[in-house]
């Protein structure tokens, strides 16, 4: 999924959405609701539903929506390892509800929501390249040598000679599909690297999240299993 809006104005759209007494966004919510649970766990209750709601819980059902909504983009900025500005659903709540008592707080709030909204979703518009395997470090000439040496005493022996595998370097991240996590919204794709697992919804943000971190340590990734 290509994500259009990359650019929102979190203080324009809460001015606008106080201005209209909370219309605006029982209709602009409607499509950020749908781009969050694209790479969310759950897409909860449309924001109409919510609204409607909160006219007789004086606003906390929607409050409420909108924080767990936060919380969703929180969690994909740090699978994506994105460096992002405080973003969760107390931020989101608090600011919110006792942030409105000195009136800058929900467009604080709503601020904090649609940048990292932003960042989430240029991330996972890059492009996605299934590179390489990086090739394997040349032994020096000696090592080389005894090697050739040692196969060919096996092969006079009738044996089948076994060439030792290089060890990977930990920095490369290695994309990997785990069949065992297979299921229904299930994280069935691994990043390892440098001794963590980190797992992702799908293999494009596996792969994005991989060729971030390969940057920053000068390595290509390592990509196994099958396609989205």
């Amino acid at each position: 999924m290509t994500y259009q809006k990359t650019n929102r104005k979190g203080i324009l759209l809460c001015l606008l959405d106080i201005i209209t007494m909370g219309i605006f966004f029982v209709f602009y919510m409607k499509e950020v609701r749908e781009e969050i649970g694209s790479f969310g766990k759950k897409k909860g209750m449309p924001y109409w539903v919510a609204y409607l709601l909160g006219l007789i819980t004086f606003l906390i059902v929607p409050l409420v929506w909108f924080s767990n909504r936060a919380d969703a983009i929180r969690e994909k900025a740090e699978e994506l390892n994105l460096d992002i500005k405080k973003t969760s659903f107390d931020h989101a709540y608090l600011w919110s509800f006792f942030g409105a008592f000195i009136i800058v707080g929900p467009f604080i709030a709503t601020k904090r929501f649609f940048d990292t909204l932003n960042a989430v979703e240029k991330a996972l518009n890059e492009p996605v390249e299934e590179l390489p395997s990086p090739a394997e470090e040349e032994k020096p000439e000696e090592e080389e040598t005894d090697t050739i040496k040692e196969i060919t005493n096996k092969e006079k022996a009738g044996e089948t000679p076994s060439v030792p595998k290089p060890e990977r370097d930990p920095r490369i991240p290695k994309v990997s599909f785990d069949p065992k996590y297979a299921g229904v919204g299930a994280k069935t794709w691994t990043v390892k690297v440098d001794g963590r697992v980190h797992f992702f919804y799908r293999q494009s943000e596996a792969i994005a999240f991989a060729q971030r971190v390969a940057r920053e340590h000068g390595v290509n990734v390592v990509v196994k299993g099958k396609k989205d």
